[in-house]
């Protein structure tokens, strides 16, 4: 009993001792912009940007790819098991007792550069994620002015259309 509570304790001055990452109490809230009173393609593509769920979507990628950063840094928990077995029928164990309690601690080893490979790895997924947003942030763009060249052709159409109609008017 006192071994295992010396290994209990121990354990957790332990996991005192190791500094926890600090994290911001809440996660800022999304704003909807103000819409400008006339658009031209460069507000267009501003608000397509800034106003996208999808967009807002993959930066949380990146936070959360961010997050597996700093969890692949960390070094491997050690893990307590304690077990009590009685054997059936009331018989004595091993060691002529009614019970058995069996207690292990296990403290993982990492090979050498391990740990250092999940950092790469967890390095190189945040990288893709910023790379997603991008791709993201592009094709979202690529999409909001060809909807908007879309809707000034139209306008220009509507235009012309009701140029011709005020023309024709004049005529009669």
């Amino acid at each position: 009993p006192a071994l295992r509570t010396f290994c209990l304790l121990a354990l957790c001055v332990a996991a005192l001792a190791v500094p926890q990452p600090a994290f911001p109490a809440e996660a800022p809230q999304a704003v909807a912009p103000a819409l400008p009173a006339q658009v031209d393609l460069p507000a267009v593509l501003a608000l397509a940007r800034e106003a996208s769920p999808r967009l807002q979507i993959e930066r949380e990628a990146v936070s959360a790819a961010e997050a597996r950063r700093i969890s692949a840094g960390a070094l491997p928990n050690p893990r307590i098991a304690i077990g009590r077995s009685r054997p059936a029928g009331g018989s004595a164990t091993m060691f002529d007792g009614r019970n058995q309690t069996d207690t292990s601690v296990e403290f993982p080893l990492l090979l050498a550069g391990q740990r250092r490979a999940r950092i790469e790895a967890a390095e190189r997924f945040i990288d893709a994620a910023r790379a997603r947003v991008r791709v993201g942030e592009n094709q979202l763009a690529e999409e909001a002015a060809v909807a908007f060249v879309a809707i000034l052709a139209v306008q220009e159409r509507i235009d012309a259309l009701t140029d011709s109609i005020e023309r024709i008017g004049r005529i009669r």
